[in-house]
């Protein structure tokens, strides 16, 4: 997608739900592509963008539903689906991002996190469709402002113990293809070869 400029201002934006369903389709032929020249598979797709995402239903749109207070439907990212890392569907995420500003990172950094199965803390299970074995996030708290929370104070830039826990029931449950991709044939990183 190319950069059109669009912002809030103009009142024109990124629909979430259509832009997860155009990023499908571009990260299906994307894996496609890549598996015949690579051999390797696409774990996630990750779209930024200059653009604003606003999070409205396509009934709404469909049914040209006004909302006066757009602001309140802006949001910073969305993810195609909670554990759908290494997924044959619904790995892609999209972020807004200023460019040279870097202020898309965290964002980037949450929805890449909910597509490795980690919910907000503060959340129960997200089920087993989503991630089997999860206990969620309720443990954690979400004032506590870490990343997959409320992101406020020196904890905003980091993981908690719940989003941890989190990734290792959302990546094992799709098996060593997703989270051990080290060629047999070559040396680990703490090796040294003979």
């Amino acid at each position: 997608m190319r950069n059109t400029g669009l912002s809030l201002k103009t009142g024109k934006t990124l629909d979430s739900e259509l832009l997860t369903a155009v990023l499908q389709v571009f990260g299906k032929r994307l894996e496609r592509r890549w598996h015949k020249t690579y051999g390797k598979h696409i774990d996630a797709v990750l779209l930024l963008t200059t653009n604003y995402i606003r999070n409205v239903s396509m009934s709404d749109i469909g049914n040209n539903v006004k909302n006066s207070n757009k602001q309140k439907d802006i949001v910073k990212g969305v993810a195609g689906r909670i554990g759908a890392i290494c997924m044959k569907e619904n790995f892609v995420a999209a972020v807004t991002d200023k460019p040279g500003k870097f202020s898309g990172v965290r964002s980037a950094a949450k929805q890449l996190s909910i597509l490795m199965g980690a919910v907000e803390d503060g959340q129960g299970p997200p089920g087993n469709e989503f991630v089997r074995g999860s206990d969620g996030a309720k443990w954690c708290k979400y004032s506590d402002g870490y990343l997959l929370g409320s992101q406020t104070g020196e904890n905003s830039d980091k993981l908690s113990k719940c989003s941890a826990s989190s990734f290792i029931f959302g990546i094992r449950q799709h098996g060593p293809g997703c989270y051990d991709t080290t060629p047999r044939n070559e040396p680990l990183d703490n090796e040294i070869p003979e």
